[in-house]
């Protein structure tokens, strides 16, 4: 019963977005855009953060109006930056921050807008990116290891801000690729119209100067020049395989790993270790 109210609950709103179309268009595709750019999770209370986040230095960043949450754990090495994914938080690094931490690096993380301690209430890839480079033009962290949305942002990041410093390497998590993918599986899970969908992609091109179609973290890769290790597992439900393939192709310096079963947060220790010995051992062996 539970499941058949879960799968009725998204036809109920896309087709109230349906009819709301019809009558008031502008409306139905802010609500669109509202439901698209808001998490529903990923927030935390202080009281509720894990003993690792308490016990880093934590500071905040004014950033766009809003106030965002650094997560810093102090040592005498090259910086790491770590950039969480949407609807989560900098509480999923726990395992690499003791790893990182525990080799001589210095640790950043922080929490996106809208997520985790920060406020905000919305968040996509472009504010994501505007973001980065925000704590990159105080941090210049040689590193950044990006999960899912953090990884597209990471992309994008070297697109949109070309006279950035570039990371020395980069790890890209279970990164999503095609905008077109991302909207048309939202409209099939909402059964909206195409109409709507048509006058949607124009609003995205009106905020953000993108049509879907052109939004691709694959092109935009070719913009990346750090050497990055992209990971992806096979089965992966969130964002299928073949984004990795793209992206790595487009890459200029890339390091391709398929994992089988450790599915879309790639945040088990078998995970960690790859990425670890990619920016430690591969640095050791060039020294």
């Amino acid at each position: 019963m539970q499941k058949k109210i879960k799968k009725f609950i998204p036809k109920l709103i896309g087709w109230r977005l349906n009819m709301l179309y019809k009558v008031q268009p502008e409306k139905a595709l802010q609500r669109l855009y509202k439901l698209a750019c808001e998490p529903r999770k990923g927030r935390i209370q202080k009281e509720d953060l894990p003993l690792f986040l308490k016990d880093a230095d934590k500071e905040s960043l004014i950033f766009e109006g809003d106030e965002i949450i650094v997560y810093r754990w102090k040592n005498a090495g090259q910086k790491i930056l770590l950039i969480h994914g949407w609807e989560s938080n900098s509480s999923r690094w726990k395992e690499a921050v003791e790893r990182l931490h525990g080799l001589g690096y210095e640790i950043i993380a922080f929490d996106a807008p809208a997520h985790g301690l920060s406020a905000g209430k919305e968040l996509h890839v472009p504010l994501f990116a505007r973001c980065i480079q925000a704590i990159q033009e105080k941090e210049q962290a040689h590193y950044a290891i990006g999960h899912s949305a953090g990884a597209m942002s990471i992309v994008y990041h070297a697109y949109a801000f070309t006279q950035a410093k570039s990371f020395d390497k980069v790890i890209l998590l279970g990164a999503p690729s095609e905008m077109t993918k991302i909207i048309f599986d939202m409209a099939k899970v909402l059964s909206l119209k195409d109409s709507v969908i048509q006058s949607l992609n124009k609003f995205f091109k009106n905020k953000f100067g993108f049509y879907f179609e052109e939004f691709s973290i694959a092109q935009f890769s070719n913009h990346l020049k750090s050497n990055t290790l992209v990971i992806h597992d096979k089965y992966d439900r969130i964002a299928p395989v073949d984004a990795a393939y793209s992206i790595s192709n487009n890459l200029e310096h890339a390091e391709l790993i398929i994992t089988e079963g450790q599915g879309h947060s790639l945040n088990k220790t078998s995970v960690i270790n790859c990425y670890v010995d990619f920016i430690h051992n591969s640095k050791k062996n060039h020294q």
